[in-house]
């Protein structure tokens, strides 16, 4: 296994969304079969928690509140619109991790 550090001009305390990306396209381009997803400009990426927001209502029924960690909105966003779905009343909290 090889580790890759992210370098950049950002503070310590920053999320350094951009040297992310930079550094996961130039991984991409390298390693053979390698694929970049590009979550943050990806516009399926809300929607492939479809599965996941239907396990969740298979097993717990009517979800009244969810609180999720926030990076680049993605998972929040379709884990919030799927569950709305079930019950338009759910209340959603997100949180951005320190």
């Amino acid at each position: 296994m090889e580790l890759n550090y992210v370098t950049g001009n950002y503070k310590e305390n920053e999320v350094a969304v951009v040297e992310r990306q930079h550094l996961a396209a130039a991984l991409a381009k390298e390693i053979p079969g390698a694929v970049f997803m590009n979550q943050s400009d990806n516009v399926a990426n809300a929607g492939g928690y479809g599965d996941f927001v239907r396990e969740i209502v298979q097993q717990v029924g009517k979800v009244d509140a969810y609180v999720g960690c926030v990076g680049t909105g993605g998972s929040m966003t379709g884990i919030s619109h799927g569950l709305k779905v079930h019950n338009p009343n759910t209340t959603i909290i997100a949180v951005e991790p320190v």
